[in-house]
């Protein structure tokens, strides 16, 4: 008979590396939604630092650590928002049209771009 199974992690879960022995529970972590696998999705009003695609593989702890949230939502709201590794953070594209996406937070506007202020 069969004496293990190999299944990937469902939705809700996430996990990097072959390493790992275990998916990480993401239900409890705002800012992201786990998609099974290595594949998530940052939620809109979200950013993550670039600096997520350093952490250790087997650190889920420390790739949830570089979550935050925006402080204009609208912001961040880019378009590309889903990776299938830690290191495709670097590649996301989270900020919204007129927004830097090199800019922590998205919190400037693109050179081609003037911040006008409301409330």
């Amino acid at each position: 008979g069969d004496y293990f199974k190999c299944d990937s992690c469902e939705a809700g879960f996430i996990k990097f590396t072959v390493s790992e022995t275990y998916c990480t529970d993401c239900s409890n972590v705002a800012g992201i939604i786990c998609k099974g696998g290595a594949e998530y999705e940052i939620k809109a009003g979200f950013w993550i630092a670039e600096a997520a695609a350093k952490c250790d593989a087997e650190d889920v702890a420390c790739f949830f650590k570089q979550l935050y949230e925006c402080d204009s939502y609208d912001a961040c709201t880019g378009p590309e928002r889903t990776g299938f590794s830690h290191l495709d953070v670097i590649h996301l594209d989270q900020c919204a049209a007129g927004y830097s996406s090199t800019t922590v937070l998205c919190m400037s506007c693109k050179s081609t771009h003037v911040l006008n202020y409301k409330n």
